[in-house]
């Protein structure tokens, strides 16, 4: 990577642009998808409830850890998270994957955006995730505005975003502790942001 240019993080302030750029975060404005690949049960931008059976599995070791977060917590945002109505509307362009090591700044703006082997058509949710892992406080509220998702996708894009972090901690707690501790730190920003 040139000098200036980075992965995403977690950044105080909203990334230059993002407010022109984040309607399209949860679904492509002026692409039609009909045709396109429509997401299938279990992939990010099917219904969330997929999610469950393994993130309930991964609960029961979670508490024989100290992960720096409640586990009961992390269940009561969950269940919070399944409790929203799935996405009742058109399926929209998705691309699926927007971690923070597929979001591409220059100098605090938004550059690129990498990694489209999850493209396809679904719940436009799993795209409104990465305001919990790239922006905090005042920044996350800006960029949730500009979205401009309802409360329901907001839950469901929590659960996007927490469901593979339960689970991720327990996977690659020894083989990945890095991996890990993004996990954490995405539980602990799910609790506080449904508290």
């Amino acid at each position: 990577m040139r000098a200036g240019r980075s992965r995403a993080g977690s950044c105080g302030a909203p990334l230059a642009g993002s407010e022109r750029r984040g309607g399209s975060h949860g679904g492509r404005p002026g692409v039609d998808p009909a045709g396109g690949p429509v997401k299938p049960p279990g992939s990010r931008g099917s219904a969330l409830l997929h999610a469950d059976e393994g993130v309930r599995r991964v609960l029961p070791r979670l508490a024989e850890q100290d992960d720096g977060f409640e586990v009961a917590a992390a269940e009561a945002a969950w269940d919070a998270c399944l409790a929203a109505p799935d996405w009742d509307r058109d399926p929209v362009w998705i691309h699926g994957d927007l971690q923070p090591g597929n979001l591409i700044t220059d100098q605090g703006r938004l550059a690129a955006v990498i990694d489209f082997g999850a493209l396809g058509v679904g719940d436009p949710s799993p795209d409104v995730a990465p305001a919990l892992w790239t922006f905090t406080g005042a920044a996350r509220d800006a960029y949730r505005e500009a979205v401009g998702y309802d409360d329901a996708t907001w839950l469901r894009a929590c659960g996007w975003a927490v469901a593979p972090s339960l689970t991720g901690i327990d996977y690659y707690r020894h083989t990945f502790p890095r991996m890990a501790e993004h996990g954490r730190r995405m539980v602990r920003a799910v609790i506080a942001a449904l508290a």
